[in-house]
């Protein structure tokens, strides 16, 4: 009886000294986070300029007490979470170091759904705001997407955000269309105004103009629009469509807001539109002589329609020296020196209109404007024609322009580099190797142009070649953890595994969160089957680092499959389709693999659809010959091998 009434009495003692140990934890934090409140409040209030200082101090102070709060409990995910949004607030160049990354692992561990969400939230944000990388912060933002419990709008926001600065507009357009579907979130007004503004201008993206000038009403924000939003409206869309060179939709806009608003702006715009469209403005002007007029563009035009050309051709040139880029002063000198028959005027001229419309993304008009000079004859800069019709989808007219531009040896850097990665880009490697070479004579030093150069021949599969200009570009950029990479893929690739091991440690050394450093050198391991225990703990880095990675839960699998545990092999060839399928790749590997797994898990029929599949990808005749025996033999009841 005595014995447990002295355990009933040390229960509820352990009970007294458990709430105040918690109560004193819920103290600590909360002093921490008003500190952490705080500086978001200086920052708001003034900025990074005049009280930067103070900010960073108010930082350092919460770091300190939220560093003590990790140091006092540390398995408590959420206060290393905050103190992880410190560390970058502080210092945006944490995100690379290795003590980042383990707190990055350690948070991902430990924590709950909604606590994930909010981390990759946050690196997201870090990536694209601090270090401007949208590649990695779209990866981010999709995990935190992954993770939500609920839709989170702020997180679909800143996915179609950046889809729509990589021009990827169709998934730009769904993720747009289903924040604008959430009147909630929409409720902010200015989130509600860029959101609309991005419809509208995917609208005009994709030539749906109706749809575009729906949606720029709807920034007025209200059941009517009065003379001020309508105002406000149709002059966003008489600039827009101006700047796309939709001069005739953008004099109707340009129109009506003079009508609402008789001001010199509006007046311009409309009479730069219907001078574009080649049609007379003399009946706007009201009779005045050109001195009389409001504006020196005003002017100009209507003297160059007047056959005034030496008055208008001065204060064209007036005005591009102020504004090169002007659509109309370009096009009046374009059209004063066809006039004249100054073939080499005109000839700059035309040259510098078609570059301003491609700079403004007008490919179409750009191309019409080419196609008209051409066809007179005159001569158009090669460079130019061809990024023009590059851009329009004409690549063997595109080629010949790059080809005759690069014999006539007038190039520059910029232009070379762009013609490269064209080349690159229509998978014409020869010719984009051709032209890094003329770089490499220019700039032999340059490891950049180095890298590119290996590249090149990496996608020859010469990788000994490869390796030369690698070791030069290593030379150049000893610490690169990109030419450290590389050059260790092709030391491997050109037969020198143990040379290829030891760099990509060297990269990994350099970068401790280089993903596909770790997964190449675990599944090179494997294959030999070598070494497990190490490919393990690389292909767990790599997992933290990029979970949904098609290729390295591949490598996880062939592992967990060359340990014979099929059912965890299984378990991750699984996730590893689900992923590949879903970025619509097409790895023949991949299925192989599954294949393999499925049949000695045992569960022949699924290796037999698996092996189907990737013989529908395989390109090498060798390895469809493989193929072939597995699928004959699964299905006579034979070994796999």
């Amino acid at each position: 009886m005595i014995i447990f009434r002295i355990i009933i009495i040390f229960l509820f003692l352990s009970g007294l000294v458990s709430a105040t140990s918690f109560s004193r934890e819920k103290t600590r934090y909360f002093n921490a986070l008003r500190i952490w409140h705080k500086a978001q409040a200086v920052k708001k209030q003034h900025g990074n300029s005049d009280l930067v200082l103070e900010y960073n101090k108010i930082l350092q102070k919460a770091q300190f007490k939220f560093g003590l709060l990790c140091l006092r409990y540390p398995h408590n995910a959420s206060y290393k979470l905050q103190l992880l949004k410190i560390i970058l607030e502080r210092d945006q160049s944490a995100l690379s170091r290795a003590s980042t990354g383990r707190l990055i692992a350690f948070i991902e561990k430990n924590s709950s759904k909604e606590e994930k969400s909010e981390l990759y939230y946050y690196l997201g944000t870090a990536q694209k705001y601090y270090l401007g990388n949208n590649e990695k912060a779209l990866i981010w933002f999709e995990k935190a997407e992954n993770f939500s419990e609920e839709t989170d709008y702020p997180v679909l926001y800143e996915i179609a955000e950046i889809y729509f600065f990589q021009q990827n507009y169709d998934k730009a357009l769904n993720y747009f269309r289903h924040i604008y579907s959430n009147i909630n979130y929409l409720e902010n007004q200015a989130v509600r105004e860029r959101t609309v503004f991005y419809l509208a201008e995917i609208s005009f993206n994709s030539r749906r103009d109706e749809e575009a000038v729906s949606f720029y009403r709807q920034v007025a924000d209200s059941m009517y629009l009065n003379k001020e939003e309508l105002l406000k409206v149709n002059s966003l869309l008489a600039n827009n469509f101006f700047w796309k060179a939709r001069f005739d939709t953008a004099s109707k806009y340009y129109r009506m807001v003079s009508t609402l608003s008789a001001s010199d702006e509006s007046l311009l715009g409309f009479l730069e539109c219907e001078y574009l469209c080649g049609r007379s403005i003399r009946e706007y002007t009201g009779g005045k002589t050109e001195d009389e007029l409001p504006h020196p563009l005003i002017q100009a035009m209507s003297a160059e329609q007047d056959g005034n050309r030496y008055y208008a051709l001065v204060r064209f040139e007036k005005i591009l020296a102020v504004d090169p880029g002007r659509f109309s002063a370009l096009y009046g000198m374009l059209r004063i020196c066809r006039a004249a028959g100054s073939r080499a005027r005109a000839e700059n001229y035309g040259e510098k209109l078609i570059a301003a419309f491609l700079g403004n993304g007008n490919t179409e008009q750009a191309l019409a404007l080419l196609t008209e000079l051409t066809a007179e004859n005159y001569s158009i800069d090669r460079f130019l024609s061809g990024q023009v019709l590059a851009e329009a989808g004409e690549h063997p007219k595109a080629y010949d322009c790059f080809s005759r531009y690069i014999d006539s040896r007038k190039y520059d850097e910029k232009s070379l580099l762009h013609i490269a990665f064209y080349y690159n880009q229509q998978k014409m490697f020869d010719e984009a190797l051709k032209v890094f070479q003329i770089l490499h004579g220019l700039f032999p030093a340059r490891s950049d142009i180095l890298y590119f150069l290996a590249a090149g021949y990496s996608e020859k599969h010469d990788y000994r070649e490869a390796v030369k200009y690698l070791q030069k570009a290593r030379q150049a950029d000893p610490e690169n953890p990109s030419v450290l990479f590389q050059l260790a893929a092709a030391l491997e690739k050109s037969g020198n595994f143990s040379q290829a091991e030891n760099y990509f440690y060297e990269t990994i050394k350099i970068d401790p969160l280089h993903a596909l450093a770790c997964n190449y050198i675990a599944y090179l391991y494997i294959e030999k089957n070598t070494n497990y225990a190490e490919a393990e703990r690389l292909l767990e880095t790599a997992l933290k680092l990029d979970p949904e990675n098609p290729a390295y839960l591949d490598s996880a699998a062939w592992l967990f499959y060359k340990n014979r545990d099929f059912q965890k092999a299984a378990d991750y060839i699984k996730k590893t389709i689900f992923f590949h399928e879903k970025e619509k790749e097409q790895d023949a590997l991949i299925y192989d693999h599954a294949g393999d797994i499925f049949f000695l898990l045992p569960d022949a029929e699924k290796a037999v659809l698996y092996w189907q599949k990737s013989r529908l990808w395989e390109k090498d005749q060798e390895k469809i010959k493989l193929l072939d025996k597995k699928i004959l033999n699964a299905q006579t009841g034979k070994s796999s091998e």
